[in-house]
């Protein structure tokens, strides 16, 4: 995250409680670091803005890249620099 070559870090999990788990630990090292992405678009609105740190579920990470009402405000990504990390999504069912 402070690397200067990265722009931004999306960090997925894949159940509810694991977002607020996270965005505790997280937080208990940097203060304010990271919040927890209440919905969709909410998630849309921190990968688009300045957060470099932006901790969400798979479900809300689908929903944001699969319905083409967001693909304007996601448009901004395509010249960044993102790290995905994925923790144990490989859990979750998506066909």
């Amino acid at each position: 995250m402070d690397l200067p070559v990265v722009d931004k870090v999306l960090f997925v999990v894949d159940r509810k409680d694991l977002d607020y788990k996270t965005m505790k630990e997280f937080n208990s090292f940097k203060k304010d670091n990271v919040g927890v992405t209440k919905n969709t678009n909410s998630l849309v609105k921190q990968l688009a803005d300045d957060s470099k740190l932006v901790l969400t579920t798979i479900q809300k990470l689908n929903n944001a890249i699969s319905k083409n009402q967001y693909e304007k405000k996601l448009a901004v990504l395509k010249n960044r620099r993102v790290v995905i990390i994925f923790d144990e999504c490989h859990r979750s069912q998506f066909e």
